[in-house]
């Protein structure tokens, strides 16, 4: 699972405060991607942080989320 944020976005570090341990109960391993260190993921991500996104597809969970969804987002896999 990766999820993008940049430094700076308030809303991404709150986010991934409560994203880490649901991602742990579910045994999802967690990347956190810097969009800021490359153009086309500032460009793809840029206006929609924080966003978790499945790496093998295209499925993503665009901001606001919640507890909730993150949840049943992470159980996909």
């Amino acid at each position: 699972m990766h999820f993008y944020t940049t430094e700076g976005c308030r809303l991404c570090d709150e986010a991934l405060q409560w994203v880490i341990p649901i991602m742990e109960r579910l045994s999802v391993k967690l990347e956190v991607i810097e969009i800021m260190d490359e153009a086309s993921l500032e460009k793809a991500y840029g206006e929609r942080i924080p966003v978790l996104a499945w790496s093998h597809g295209a499925e993503s969970l665009d901001w606001p989320f919640d507890r909730a969804a993150v949840y049943r987002f992470g159980m996909h896999s």
